[in-house]
């Protein structure tokens, strides 16, 4: 394989390389569930546990550069990579970090914190650097679903101002450590039964608190399909964060999402719902193209 250089994406669940050709193609991937929080918890030898999954990739007698992303660069992670501020533009920053082999060397991009309000992003940073590489003129309101959603505003190639929503996150926590972990399970999905709790919560949000506990109250009086209550939370949830992004979203006609097949699906749904215009690209392909971006200098 002639692999000139190797995008990695590490965030706190997983890890996720890609090597790639001198044009920017992807050669081959590898992922490994030893994300950045796991790798901590077991000393902390980032270097050796890259080595051991890239290895197959690497000779003794060549270089390759690593270009990296995600919680790798925060406080716990390999090295912490301090922050740049917005107004900025994404992905522009590196920090080079030692290693003891001479097979690799690793550059991890700057996260990217806002003051007032106080907020902070890693990885999404690079995601919307993809969008950039791919639309050099983009203008406009990107959403990255996720544990914590991202709101960013780009302006003249840069993030002007973004906002954080844990819907994810809380999601988990419900769905899993509180009441409603007895009434939500399944792998399945009903849209009606989103759409339906979407609509809810977005017209009326100051509900919110209430409705949750009538999804457990709806199980044990009528023994609710746990796929529908599963769907309503998240309708619930989602409702009530699309509210909370609407001087956002009021300022654009198209929402440009970014992430998973799933949380794609779920907030486009949503706001389409409300005649809202939506374009929609994958999250692993943002995140490699914001890599190439930066290591292309572009």
């Amino acid at each position: 394989m002639n692999i000139a250089w190797i995008a990695l994406d590490w965030g706190t669940s997983n890890l996720r390389a890609t090597a790639m050709s001198d044009s920017g193609e992807i050669i081959e991937k590898l992922e490994s569930r030893l994300g950045m929080a796991k790798v901590a918890s077991q000393g902390g030898d980032f270097e050796s546990v890259l080595l051991a999954l890239i290895d197959p990739w690497l000779s003794p007698d060549k270089t390759i550069p690593v270009f990296a992303c995600g919680m790798i660069g925060a406080k716990q992670g390999w090295m912490e990579v301090k922050y740049d501020t917005a107004p900025c533009s994404p992905v522009t920053k590196l920090t080079n970090i030692p290693t003891n082999s001479k097979r690799i060397t690793v550059s991890v991009c700057a996260g990217v914190k806002q003051d007032s309000p106080a907020d902070v992003m890693r990885g999404e940073e690079t995601q919307i650097g993809g969008v950039l590489f791919h639309n050099p003129r983009f203008d406009g309101l990107i959403c990255l679903p996720g544990t914590h959603t991202k709101w960013a505003v780009v302006t003249n190639g840069e993030i002007t101002e973004f906002r954080t929503f844990m819907s994810g996150e809380l999601f988990s926590l419900l769905a899993e450590k509180s009441v409603l972990s007895h009434s939500v399970s399944g792998d399945g999905w009903n849209d009606d039964a989103f759409v339906g709790a979407f609509l809810d919560t977005y017209q009326n949000p100051a509900k919110f608190l209430s409705k949750i506990f009538s999804l457990r109250a709806e199980d044990l009086l009528r023994g609710t399909d746990p796929i529908i209550t599963k769907s309503r939370l998240s309708g619930y949830l989602l409702g009530l964060e699309i509210n909370g992004a609407r001087e956002f979203i009021e300022q654009y006609e198209i929402v440009t999402l970014v992430g998973s097949p799933l949380l794609l699906h779920s907030y486009k749904t949503a706001l389409n719902k409300l005649e809202i215009t939506t374009k929609e690209y994958s999250g692993d392909s943002m995140t490699i193209a914001g890599l190439n971006r930066v290591q292309s200098g572009t």
